[in-house]
């Protein structure tokens, strides 16, 4: 199938039509199939189904001309529940330790089947730009202006093929479902890594370089530098702080509120 995943490189040009090899693994059912593995493996990650997705780990570096090409449905439930297994890999300590044997831990096979499907496509397209860059600049002589512009025209992207809209749908789909927990993984990750027990590698130790807005959704650029910003302290709890009434509302709204009267019972 890696001939036919390089011949799929830039995925908003997809062809209509899958390559032969992509096209008999759909047909064969293989999306229902690897998505009947992983809910087994989740359900029971010391069974048969967990081994054989601890094997079938490599399908990541494949996955985005089966989501492209594939029934719009399956491929969906796919995503979904790849998604729950990533959040369920929290659980293992294995991951939040940074233990990592990825045909022996079905926790660690699932990250790496979904990590590279956002940047599916990147390298070449980004090669062919550099490309079509360096072919302009030796052609700065160039043909004569109805040549050009006719060129041009030719050169122009069609509409996006019916696989590479559903690719971009289900890619949206995914990242809705896969980065908080992805990024929770990384943290754990180089939590492990740099810590190792002593408390060096603690998130905190990260914010600390700069207080920023407790809101996660806050997007003020006031000022010349983020560092600059103005925080005030949450009046209840003193833990968090913002940098604006707006930010502390949707933050209260959000949750702050539980969490603030949490730990203000947790002093008392």
């Amino acid at each position: 199938m890696g001939s036919a995943v390089t011949a799929l490189a830039d995925p908003l040009r997809l062809p209509p039509s899958p390559p032969r090899p992509v096209a008999a693994a759909l047909s064969g059912g293989l999306l229902p199939c690897l998505e009947y593995l992983l809910r087994g493996a989740g359900r029971d990650p010391g069974g048969w189904q967990a081994a054989a997705v601890g094997e079938l780990a490599w399908l990541g570096d494949h996955m985005a001309p089966l989501l492209a090409y594939g029934d719009a449905g399956e491929a969906a439930a796919l995503v979904a529940t790849l998604g729950k297994l990533l959040r369920r890999a929290m659980a293992d300590p294995r991951v939040v330790e940074g233990v990592w044997d990825t045909w022996g831990n079905v926790w660690q096979a699932v990250p790496l089947m979904v990590s590279g499907q956002f940047f599916a496509g990147q390298g070449d397209r980004n090669r062919s730009r550099g490309g079509s860059a360096a072919k302009g600049a030796l052609e700065a002589a160039g043909p004569e202006p109805e040549a050009a512009a006719a060129g041009v025209a030719e050169a122009a992207p069609g509409p996006a093929s019916p696989a590479s809209q559903q690719l971009a749908s289900l890619l949206s789909f995914a990242a809705c479902r896969w980065l908080l927990p992805l990024s929770r993984l990384a943290q754990h990750s180089l939590r492990a890594d740099i810590g190792r027990g002593d408390g060096s590698g603690d998130s905190g130790r990260a914010r600390r370089l700069l207080r920023t807005c407790a809101n996660p959704n806050c997007a003020n650029l006031d000022g010349d530098s983020e560092a600059g910003l103005r925080l005030t302290p949450c009046a209840g709890c003193g833990e968090a702080a913002y940098c604006c009434r707006d930010c502390w509302t949707a933050h209260w709204r959000a949750g702050h509120r539980a969490a603030c009267a949490r730990r203000l019972g947790g002093a008392g």
